[in-house]
């Protein structure tokens, strides 16, 4: 883990910094999506869709399957300081071809 990733966890932890996403849950997607937001459908403790505006800024909306047993699919993790991770990355293979980690509420652009 590089030195810049550890400090921005440092700050988030101290809660000097504030995690770039939030995240909500819902019943069914909105219609306008707030960027910088994940909505999780289903309850908390069971949520099976995540969905979010790609991080790069083209708008583009992403959804993420979280059941176990669909492939693929994603793993999230809600933390105490109420952030939340994704795992694995996210790879757009067509229009903007972003790749990135949502950790502890904050994008990790992969090179």
């Amino acid at each position: 883990m590089k030195i810049a990733e550890l400090w921005d966890r440092l700050l988030v932890w101290l809660s000097i910094r504030k995690p770039l996403y939030r995240y909500m849950h819902i019943e069914d997607f909105p219609d306008e999506w707030k960027e910088k937001t994940v909505y999780l459908l289903g309850t908390p403790e069971n949520e099976w869709l995540a969905g979010f505006l790609c991080p790069c800024g083209c708008k583009k909306k992403i959804e993420l399957v979280l059941l176990l047993e669909e492939r693929p699919r994603w793993n999230l993790t809600i933390h105490k300081k109420r952030t939340l991770s994704i795992r694995p990355s996210v790879w757009l293979k067509k229009d903007c071809k972003s790749h990135f980690f949502l950790t502890e509420g904050n994008i990790r652009w992969c090179n």
